[in-house]
């Protein structure tokens, strides 16, 4: 039986979720009890942490995407080039 190893076991799903939420709800506790205890430079430490872990996580993009990524880059900046002669010839104000 190939899918019998598939299966999810729904009372241990049930009770992964229910200790999750738990942590979860710890978690949001401690984040509020000890709010006035960090500073912005924690905070910040903490953010970029967080994005480290993330950056980590995340899939590389393709070829194609960082091609097209680009081409987005080089678009925005070409279109902001033309308002910007737009505006100064027409004397306009941002």
């Amino acid at each position: 039986m190939p899918n019998e190893n598939k299966k999810l076991d729904k009372e241990l799903y049930r009770y992964m979720r229910e200790k999750y939420r738990e942590w979860n709800l710890a978690e949001q506790r401690d984040r509020y009890l000890t709010a006035h205890e960090r500073t912005p430079e924690k905070n910040w430490q903490h953010y970029q942490s967080l994005w480290a872990f993330a950056v980590k996580l995340s899939p590389k993009a393709s070829e194609w995407q960082e091609k097209q990524d680009v081409a987005d880059w080089e678009r925005y900046y070409e279109r902001l080039r033309r308002f910007e002669e737009w505006r100064i010839k027409h004397g306009k104000a941002t």
